[in-house]
């Protein structure tokens, strides 16, 4: 018999006897929930009939508007209650248990209708003797007729209450007797179980374990005509198998070890570009944050952090002037100063220059990792460091090259890293210098116009049209006119303009501001009152997006009074 016709066989009885047990489970638990929810509904109408024998006391006590309508919609609650329960209760005992119950519901609402209105003021109103004993026997009744409801709603609580519970016991005497059956039958499975399959199932688990300690020359060699049969004929085919290709899978685990170690080698070398950017990017941030006094010592800074970052021991910068084709040696690095007695050439013609300037010639930049054999060299002088390697690169200003960088004697070959590690620093550092040679030109054309205007004998001034204060003055001006420079500084124009009132004074700047420029004369009132005449040049000056008036007044008042 096939093991597939004995596992069918096995398989078939237990399976049909568990649906079976479980369709019976399920179909008993539904009527044990079906039971117990009829018992809570039952519950929930005992309570809501109690609620309300609370609100009848309540109402007959304080007979108040607020009792009348409590009472009102809780039996109106009462009633939707029944009407939407009265299909769960099915059998006939409970719909006559329902049906007693819904008249009796429907009754009180009849009976507590006769109670009247109510005062709206939300005060218990004065009841006549004869009108409290009329309220006294509808209260009498309306209660007897909750207590004879309220058993109506226990009954259906207890009717469901023992069917739930008569569920729940066979529920569990039949757990008792599907869990012995099964363990019956799995007994009875796993005998037959060890005895089909445990010998021929041992003799493959012990070929299985020859395989995998390497013995691949392991046979079974079983003439069984079954599943397990076949197996082992398959088992000893796979182990044939292989044995044959042993050899094959030893050649593929070479060849993915050196496609590991590749890409290993290409991780190593981006875990070492990334450590180079992020050290870049440190020293891109210190250059940055630093305060350079001088040009050169920017970049003598700069030169030793690229000789660093390149792991060099020796570097230099050469300016270079394109038009005339010549380089001049600005900086060695430390090392250098230390290491070389050579004489140092100031300045180079680009054509007797060494391979050391190829990377002008070629605009590009150029690596020596063997430097002491490289053909074309033309030497290194006496007293000159030795270097065995080298790496030069341009330094572009634009389309230009400004400057060469050298760095050397690094203890591995330079690479393709190292070329863009400098490149893109040396880059970052040239625009720093940049910024410096043009922060000194403005510092020193700064100090040029200082000079200019704190030492011209007139009087120079710079007014904001919005206010007509100086926001900036020389000396001259306001000692011209007797003023010391704060008390200056707090004037408008009109306050010592003698010939002109204000509102010609805004007109005049007016037409300055349409000619951009006026020079006229006029006459200033210093600060003892004595009138002077001033000789005054005018112009529009525009500072970010606000206009000033830039003026120059000469005192020519020893000039007209000789004239005169």
């Amino acid at each position: 018999m096939k093991i597939r016709s004995k596992l069918i066989l096995i398989g078939i009885i237990p399976v049909a006897l568990l649906l079976t047990l479980s369709a019976l489970f399920l179909w008993a638990t539904g009527q044990v929930e079906r039971a117990t929810h009829k018992a809570i509904v039952a519950d929930e109408l005992a309570a809501t009939l109690a609620d309300l024998a609370i609100l009848t006391y309540e109402h007959h006590i304080y007979f108040e508007e607020r009792a009348h309508v409590q009472w009102v919609e809780k039996h109106a609650f009462l009633e939707r209650q029944i009407k939407a329960e009265t299909a769960l209760f099915d059998s006939a005992g409970e719909q006559e248990l329902l049906g007693r119950l819904s008249r009796t519901v429907h009754n009180l609402g009849f009976l507590f209708a006769q109670y009247g209105p109510h005062p709206s003021h939300g005060k218990g109103m004065q009841l006549s003797g004869q009108e409290k004993s009329f309220h006294d026997r509808l209260t009498a009744r309306i209660l007897q007729d909750l207590a004879v409801a309220a058993p109506a709603a226990h009954a259906l609580h207890h009717l469901n209450h023992d069917r739930s519970l008569a569920f729940s016991r066979r529920i569990e005497m039949a757990g008792v007797l599907v869990v012995g059956a099964i363990a019956v039958l799995l007994l009875l499975l796993s005998s037959l179980i060890i005895r089909s399959f445990s010998l021929p199932v041992r003799v493959l688990t012990e070929a299985f374990a020859a395989v995998s300690a390497g013995d691949l020359g392991c046979r079974i060699g079983s003439a069984a005509k079954d599943e397990l049969g076949n197996l082992s004929r398959g088992f000893d085919a796979m182990a044939q198998r292989l044995q044959e290709s042993n050899l094959a899978v030893h050649s593929l685990n070479l060849e993915l070890e050196a496609r590991v170690e590749d890409r290993t080698r290409d991780l190593s070398r981006a875990n070492a570009e990334l450590r180079l950017n992020e050290e870049r990017l440190a020293l891109l941030l210190a250059l940055s944050q630093r305060e350079f006094d001088t040009e050169e010592e920017l970049i003598r800074y700069a030169l030793e952090e690229t000789v660093r970052l390149a792991r060099s021991t020796v570097g230099y910068l050469h300016f270079f002037n394109e038009d005339q084709q010549t380089l001049r040696l600005f900086l060695w690095s430390e090392a250098v100063m230390e290491l070389c007695t050579a004489v140092k050439t100031p300045h180079y013609p680009l054509q007797a220059a060494g391979i050391w300037a190829d990377c002008v010639r070629q605009r590009q930049p150029v690596v020596h990792n063997d430097y002491q054999n490289m053909a074309g060299k033309k030497g290194l002088p006496e007293g000159h460091f030795p270097l065995f390697r080298h790496l030069s690169i341009p330094i572009f200003d634009g389309e230009n090259i400004v400057a060469v960088l050298g760095v050397g004697n690094k203890e591995e070959p330079y690479d393709a890293d190292d070329i863009r590690q400098l490149t893109l620093y040396m880059g970052s550092a040239w625009e720093m210098v940049r910024r410096k040679r043009v922060e000194t030109l403005l510092h020193e054309s700064e100090q040029r116009y200082r000079a200019i205007f704190n030492e011209s004998p007139d009087g120079i001034l710079i007014i904001d049209l919005e206010t007509g204060k100086a926001v900036e003055f020389n000396d001259v001006a306001h000692r011209q006119l007797g003023y010391g420079r704060e008390e200056f500084a707090g004037l408008s124009l009109a306050d010592y303009e003698a010939r002109e009132r204000p509102e010609e004074i805004q007109a005049h700047i007016e037409k300055i501001r349409r000619h951009e420029s006026d020079s006229f004369e006029t006459e200033h009132r210093t600060k003892s009152g004595e009138i002077r005449n001033v000789a005054v040049s005018a112009q529009i000056l525009i500072l970010g997006e606000r206009q000033y008036l830039y003026t120059i007044f000469r005192d020519i008042t020893e000039l007209r009074q000789a004239q005169e």
